[in-house]
């Protein structure tokens, strides 16, 4: 669990992990269940088998986002340079070879 402060802290005891310290014992669980997920961060082995040995909570669903109009259009807008720099560079290429060869 990450509590307001942006610590990382054990799902049972709720020891907070000090950024520098070891983090040798620490484990970070991905957990996946009826299309949600949690990811649990543990101080030590026994208390991520504690934890396991449990009832696990119920999830949030993963929502998935349906792109609107706007993100298509934005798409668009940031593809339409590239496609442009990528069709200059090969005309580029293309009268370089040229005039090489001559």
């Amino acid at each position: 669990m990450v509590d307001n402060d942006g610590y990382t802290r054990c799902e049972v005891c709720e020891l907070r992990y000090e950024p520098g310290e070891p983090a040798d014992e620490w484990l970070a669980v991905t957990v996946e269940r009826d299309g949600g997920h949690a990811t649990p961060d543990f101080c030590s082995q026994e208390h991520a088998a504690q934890w396991f040995s449990e009832s696990l909570p119920s999830f949030e669903p993963v929502t998935i986002m349906k792109p609107t109009l706007r993100d298509r259009l934005t798409d668009i807008g940031v593809a339409l340079p590239f496609g442009a720099v990528a069709v200059l560079a090969a005309i580029g290429l293309w009268t370089a070879i040229g005039w090489i060869w001559r």
